[in-house]
């Protein structure tokens, strides 16, 4: 398949939701956008696109993906029991949404992701293989043309 350039396709996301039109961009991975776009308007596309689509990726992607995704915040409780008594200890700490290895593991068909505005905003989801009947597209012959007189 060919490569698409799109001109200042860094700007189109912003201008898009300006007008209340949604933009979609795929790329393998975020090296493409590097080598089309250069690195700085790489970043501002990338930064732009607020949903997040992703299968299976490199590690450096991955580890990318998962900066991207954020980290929210997970209580963690210990006890400790001893002769002089017994401790409860409450701590938070940050966890990534998802990790680079989940990225990175994800068999074929399966995805994750984060949709702003979502309810919940992540998901992960395996989508089923399909086999589809492949038919020969019959040739389109033109029409004869009608002579007017």
């Amino acid at each position: 398949m060919p490569t698409i350039y799109i001109d200042n396709a860094d700007k189109v996301p912003a201008e898009a939701r300006k007008k209340q039109v949604s933009s979609f961009f795929a790329v393998q991975t975020f090296d493409q956008l590097i080598r089309d776009y250069g690195l700085q308007n790489a970043k501002v596309l990338r930064n732009s696109c607020g949903n997040i689509f992703t299968g299976i990726t490199s590690v450096d992607s991955a580890e990318m993906i998962s900066k991207m995704m954020g980290e929210y915040k997970q209580s963690d409780y210990s006890q400790t029991t001893s002769d002089s008594g017994q401790s409860v200890t409450h701590s938070m700490k940050n966890e990534k949404v998802l990790m680079t290895s989940k990225v990175t593991s994800q068999p074929t068909g399966h995805f994750s992701g984060r949709l702003l505005g979502g309810s919940p905003p992540y998901f992960s989801a395996q989508f089923k293989y399909s086999s589809y009947r492949v038919e020969k597209i019959p040739h389109i012959k033109k029409r004869p043309e009608t002579s007017s007189v």
